[in-house]
């Protein structure tokens, strides 16, 4: 992501959990009211019916998303999102 860039939504999963990999750069992400900065090679793990969100850092931000259990298919039933779940 760009520097600067904030994903211009939240969202949660119903059954499934997601572990977030910082491979480059740096943000802050929203996991559900919590605020957190994560740099280079932080993890962070996300369970379901958690709300979460991130945005990049001054130097743009690169992660990894891992899931589970996979969702097979209609995936998009597990989800819900939100925009403006920011409040500065």
């Amino acid at each position: 992501m760009p520097a600067g860039y904030r994903f211009p939504y939240g969202h949660t999963h119903k059954t499934q959990e997601e572990v977030y990999v910082v491979v480059g750069g740096s943000g802050r992400m929203k996991i559900d009211d919590e605020v957190i900065v994560i740099n280079q090679w932080d993890a962070a793990r996300v369970p379901p019916g958690t709300w979460r969100g991130y945005e990049a850092g001054a130097h743009g931000l690169e992660i990894l998303v891992i899931g589970a259990p996979n969702l097979g298919d209609p995936r998009r039933e597990d989800v819900e999102g939100t925009r403006d779940g920011w409040a500065d």
